[in-house]
This record gives structure tokens, sequence and C-alpha cells, in this order.
């Protein structure tokens, strides 16, 4: 050892190893360790001889700029991480918030254990996931090759790699007590590795026969009876091993009991690792057989039926309550859109989609600003929002000339007049009502068209309450006293339809809609946007709960009983109140932000299109918001 007088090992718990191993192999020359995360300056632990050879573990780790100093003090020799999944593959470290979340086994945890109770499995249907199968299916048995090469390439990269050394290592038995813990003679190959780059010869070549291995006494991860039989090494078992105490040793049945009670005590999803969200676990058919009743039904439900893996495993930004879409569009069907506001995103996503948005009142001639401003292509036809199902069933009704209501036109306060069933559809007004009855000739002409030649018909249900006439019945989307003075308000009064009744009207609807279309598809919706304002005498918030709750039921109702009726939760992905993110504008609590708009569509179309939805709309979801605001004639109560 005439070449230095002192060696320093900087590193983590591999790096205090292998400075034991030099301790023996070079007796009475100092050697000491500095753990990469001591609070310490590492310069301050290289005083003394100034031929001192520094070994720095896991190159670029902490102390950069200690290290940089150090290696122009001192001749420094980096020496690799040890790291090898290929006997403890099932092994993983997950997170939450960054911290490691621990478990029996301190941060180490069994994949499989941790995607059995995320999925709901009981203990026994997990420990029936530890077989040859499931490992085949999850790639356990070809874990070793790509960690051998890993292993290899990080020595050659350091300049270590020796085939007399390193080759027989490669072909054994298990050398590692864990994935990021060596056996001893690794450690002891490593030590002798870096010796001889630098040309030292120990006084001992062969430490690990004259010392413990110290990281035996930590995590001790088994290889897998079926593992180990696969690579034919010895000692395959299911005996792990926190502590060497027998209270701190144990089996597998004992392993998943004390995780899946460490684990309720933990607010955990898939998120905490990635490993937890792969293809191959996420796809495991059905449960394993356990120990419960054999005639449980529960056992054989997918993932979507059971509240931990269908909504807490996948997280509040990758939910998606979509289990049976029912049917697909093609880029030939034509979707037409009505309903409350919020059924305006999806009307704007479709068309910019690459579907066939069929649009039977565009505004033609029009150039796009003011095509915009006047309300063209906001929906299908120029109708504004119908936020109930009475005033769908009033629009078809009225477009088919089965319907002709007494209100015709109504003044505004500033003179011009606007047409009473879409008040705000026409921002200038009209300036005579000739030319409201004009105008809503030819937009009832387009609702006619588009009912009879739409293929899929999504319709937004949005409200209980409307006012209608107590003349003939006639609902409006407003207050009539809201937009014109001069109404006579003894003539008007609120309305909120029952769960009956927005049954009947929506059931009358679709039936007289076949008898124009006869294929239609229909595709309800909730909206999830709360009420503006309520005329009943209760807080907004009970009249809210109290409408989508209605509304939500009856589209369950209808669902059930026409197979030609389908269902789309925007309802339940926008306003599910079981997350702390919240896709509402925090400015007013009502609005739906971009981001939920953008995930309300990336699963509409992930299911219902047929073509490819990532080049669709949920990537420009701000831009399109940007560029026209929804319109909500509710927003007028509010003033």
């Amino acid at each position: 050892m005439q070449k230095y007088e002192a060696i320093t090992v900087f590193g983590n718990c591999q790096g205090d190893q292998l400075a034991a191993c030099l301790r023996r192999m070079l007796p009475g020359v100092a050697i000491d360790f500095v753990r990469y995360n001591d609070k310490v300056d590492p310069l301050s632990q290289t005083g003394g001889p100034e031929r001192r050879l520094v070994l720095v573990g896991n190159p670029g780790m902490s102390f950069a700029d200690a290290i940089a100093g150090l290696r122009q003090r001192h001749d420094t020799l980096d020496f690799p991480a040890i790291v090898h999944a290929g006997f403890q593959p099932d092994l993983i470290r997950p997170k939450v918030d960054k911290v490691l979340v621990q478990g029996p086994m301190g941060s180490n945890h069994s994949a499989l254990i941790l995607h059995g109770f995320l999925s709901g499995y009981d203990e026994a249907q997990t420990a029936a996931l530890f077989c040859h199968d499931v490992f085949e299916r999850l790639g356990y048995f070809r874990a070793r090759a790509g960690s051998d090469a890993h292993m290899r390439k990080q020595f050659e990269k350091l300049g270590l790699w020796d085939e007399r050394e390193l080759a027989p290592l490669l072909a054994g038995g298990c050398f590692m007590h864990s994935t990021l813990h060596p056996k001893l003679p690794v450690m002891a190959m490593l030590a002798r590795l870096l010796l001889a780059k630098v040309g030292i010869v120990p006084e001992v070549r062969y430490p690990e026969n004259l010392m413990p291995d110290e990281l035996a006494s930590n995590i001790v991860w088994p290889v897998y009876p079926e593992i180990a039989e696969h690579f034919g090494v010895a000692g395959g078992e299911y005996v792990f091993q926190f502590k060497p105490r027998p209270e701190s040793t144990f089996g597998l049945d004992e392993f998943i009991a004390r995780s899946f009670a460490a684990y309720r005590q933990i607010a955990l999803d898939r998120t905490c690792h990635p490993r937890l969200s792969e293809e191959g676990l996420l796809g495991l058919e059905g449960k394993p057989a356990g120990t419960g009743p054999s005639h449980n039904p529960y056992r054989s439900f997918p993932d979507h039926q059971f509240w931990r893996r269908g909504v807490l495993a996948p997280g509040h930004g990758a939910l998606d309550p979509v289990a049976e879409p029912g049917f697909r569009i093609g880029p030939d069907t034509r979707i037409g859109t009505a309903g409350s506001c919020f059924a305006q995103h999806i009307a704007r996503r479709l068309a910019a989609s690459g579907h066939d948005y069929l649009v039977t009142e565009g505004g033609d001639g029009l150039d796009p600003a003011e095509r915009t401003r006047r309300n063209y292509g906001v929906y299908s036809a120029r109708y504004g929002n119908v936020y109930t199902t009475r005033q769908l069933r009033q629009l078809f009704e009225r477009a088919q000339g089965s319907l002709m209501p007494e209100d015709h036109t109504w003044r505004r306060p500033d003179g011009r007049y606007v047409d009473p069933f879409r008040p705000e559809i026409e921002p200038d007004g009209f300036a005579s009502p000739e030319l409201v009855a004009a105008s809503r000739q030819e937009h009832l002409a387009a609702v006619r068209k588009l009912f009879a030649e739409v293929d899929v018909l999504v319709f937004t249900l949005g409200l209980t309450e409307a006012w209608h006439s107590t003349v003939d019945g006639a609902v409006f989307p407003l207050c009539p006293m809201a937009v014109s003075p001069e109404v006579d308000a003894g003539s008007y009064e609120p309305v909120n339809f029952t769960h009956s009744e927005v049954l009947e009207d929506l059931n009358a609807f679709l039936t007289q809609l076949r008898g124009v279309n006869p294929g239609v598809k229909v595709l309800l919706t909730v909206s999830p946007v709360p009420l503006v304002a309520t005329f009943e005498n209760r807080h907004v918030l009970v009249s809210t709960t109290a409408s989508k709750a209605i509304l939500r039921s009856v589209a369950d109702e209808v669902c059930r009983n026409d197979p030609s009726v389908f269902y789309f939760p925007s309802f339940e992905i926008v306003a599910n109140p079981y997350f702390e993110a919240s896709y509402f504008d925090p400015a007013d609590a009502r609005s739906v932000k971009s981001e939920g708009v953008a995930h309300v569509m990336s699963v509409f179309l992930k299911h219902y299109s047929q073509l490819n939805f990532d080049a669709g709309t949920a990537d420009h979801s701000a831009e399109l918001d940007e560029e026209q605001k929804v319109v909500c004639e509710e927003e007028s109560l509010d003033p």
C-alpha cells in the first residue's frame, strides 16, 4: 500500500460494506466511509494524509460540488451502484407524496400484494397470485436477463468489467439479499476490481471468507420457489426478513396480512408506483380463488365494479366510469347535440375532432367572428340551450307543427324584439316581429332536418326548473320578466318538473323522434353545472342536488328500458365529490374548467369514437374555451 496512505469511500449502505471489505483486505491502512446522506461536508472527512484514494459510489448522486473538489485534491475512482431485480422482480418501493410507504418490510413491498389490496382482493385471493402463471404473465422470469445486462453495462462503463470475476457471478445463483442489497461476495469482488484498477495488491484477496455479511442482518427478500426453480438455483422459499429476529421474519401469509394492515392506514392508489398501472397487473383476469364462499358472485366481477379499483385506484385525473359504450361512432356517423350549456363543450369538441358533426343551421355566408357572435354552430341548430325535457319535447312538436304556442315575440327594454323560445340567440335582437317570425320559420325547418337525418343525438339534461305560460303551458328557457318588461307577469309562473313529468316528456320525445327517424340512437348526459338561482324557497344547493338527482334517475330509468338510448357519465367525471381536486372554476364554483372538459371528452372519444381520439379535441380544450365562451341564458337570472 505504498501508493496511497488512506482510502475514503463515499456511498450508501453498499459503500459501507465496501469499506468493511477493504479494511480486511488492507490491514493497517486508514479506510473511512462517508455516507451520502450524512449532513456533513465531505471535504472535512478527508483530512490527514495527502496521498488519499477516494472511491465515489453512484456517480452523480449527492455532494456533486464537494466531489468535484475532491477530484482536484485526490485521486478518485467511481464505482457503480449494484442494482439487480432479476431474483426479486416483485419487490417495489412505492411513495405517497414523495415519501416512501412503510410496511412490514420497511420501504420494500410486493407489487402483487399491493395490487391485491388495491384490487379489493382478500388475503387468500392475494396469496393465490403467487404462482407460475402469474409470474410468467408479468415477466418475472425475464427480469434476470435485463438486470444482468444492466449490471454488465454499469461495470463496463466504469472500466471495471472482468470476465473472470463477473461472468461466473451472473451465471450462478442468487447474489442479492434484495434488489439494492448485494451479498458479501459481490462487495468483495467489487473491492478486488477497484484495487486492481489502481494497481494495489491486497494482503487478503477474499475477505468474504473472514467476515460477516452485515447486509444479511437487514432486509432479505426471498427468491420465490417458482423463480428459483426456473433458474435452477437453490434456496427458493417464501420467507421474508426485515430484521434477523423471529418476530421480524415471516412467511407469505403473514407478510400479506401485515401488509394489508399497514395499507389500511394509508391513502394509497396506483399512482404510488408505476408498476401498479402496468398492463400486466391491470390485465389479470378476474380474481383468483380464495377462502371465501364459493358462490360469492363478486369474485368474478371486473375492476370497474369495485370502488377501490374503479375509483380510488385510477385517481381523479384518470377516472374512467365507462364500462360498455353500447355503440361506436364512425367517420360517417352524423352526430347532433342539444341540451343545457354544458352540452356546448361536447358540441365544440365533436366539431373539432374530425367526426361528422351535423349542423343544419350554420350561418352560411357569415364570417367566422359574426357566425360565433350570433350563436351559429353552438348546437346542431340555432335553438340555444334546451334546459329541460319539456323544452326538448316542445321543440320537436313546434318543428313538426303539432304545437303552436301563443307567445310569438317579446320586446326587450331597448325596443328590439326576440323569440321567446330562444331569447338570446340574436344578440342585437330583431327590428320587427315579422323578422322574428321569418327567423323562426327558417330555424324550425333546420330542426326538422336535424331530427330526421341525425344518426346519434347527444342530449344533456340540465334543469328541472323552468317558467311556463299559464295560457297554453309552453315553457321558456328564461323567466319572461327577466327578458321583457312588457310581458304580463300574471300569464307566467315557475314550474319544477317532477321525476314522473321529466320521464314522461323524455319518453314522449323519443317516441316522436323515432316516428321521423326510426334508426336514431340517443346518448344522454347530465350537466354537472349547478343552478345559477332557484325560485324554490330553499337553498340553491338543495335545489341543485334535487334537480340533478331527478335528471340522473330519469336517464338511468330510460336507458334501462330503451335499448337505443345510452348514458354517458360526464356528470360523474366533473362533479365527483370524492377527490380533493375539482374541475369547477374556483372563481364561481360553477363553470367547468377546460381540464374537466378535456377529461370528459377524452373518455368519450376513447370509448365511442372509431377515429384516432388522440388526435382529437382533448388537447385543445383551453384553446376552444378561449375562442368561444359558453352561452348560458340562465346567468342573466343573477344580475
